[in-house]
């Protein structure tokens, strides 16, 4: 049975809504850089379906699936001064695919601490967290994003054109296995990681 309007009225969360503009992102294996971003779009997560089989049901009917896939995470950063941010992504997206010797992903593997992983591709990805913060500048919600990869970076565009100052930024996209998320009160992670 539906609940009743009051009922659900009652359950309405309170009526404040983050504004888009203060994300950050930590990256486990480069924690000596800090990503400061101006979009990210959290990926989708898409549930499976299967087709239940009733040959008296000819509008066909559907159940719940056994899997979960998940969409790329995409974030467009602040490039600073020294292009630190920039250089660490197209490094690490060089040592995962070797593209100019063979020595460049052996020089990743035997760099990492190894606490971080165990087996060699284990060793190519990294955990990331990415923080929504509200207006005060503390955490609202935080996503922990579990062995990611990036796959692409685009680089910085340069437009001697423009009369404003327009900052750098690049986009990279990453592949991961899984995310989590948690919401934070007060400076106090206070939901349930789901």
């Amino acid at each position: 049975m539906a609940s009743s309007y009051d009922t659900a009225l009652s359950r309405q969360p309170e009526l404040s809504y983050v504004a888009p503009q203060s994300f950050h992102m930590n990256i486990e294996k480069l924690p000596q850089v800090h990503y400061n971003l101006q979009q990210v779009n959290i990926p989708p997560v898409n549930g499976g379906e299967v087709q239940l089989d009733n040959r008296f049901n000819s509008t066909r009917t559907f159940i719940p699936g056994d899997g979960v896939d998940y969409g790329q995470l995409s974030c467009t950063f602040l490039i600073d001064k020294y292009f630190e941010t920039y250089r660490n992504i197209v490094e690490w997206i060089k040592q995962i695919n070797v593209p100019e010797d063979g020595t460049q992903f052996q020089n990743l593997i035997d760099s990492q601490n190894s606490a971080e992983a165990t087996t060699g591709f284990g060793k190519t990805m990294s955990n990331i967290d990415v923080y929504a913060d509200g207006p005060d500048g503390k955490p609202l919600m935080i996503w922990n994003f579990i062995n990611c990869f990036p796959i692409s970076v685009d680089g910085p565009q340069y437009d001697a054109s423009s009369t404003e100052v327009e900052y750098l930024t690049a986009t990279v996209d990453f592949r991961f296995h899984y995310f989590t998320l948690q919401t934070v009160e007060n400076g106090v992670i206070s939901g349930v990681k789901i």
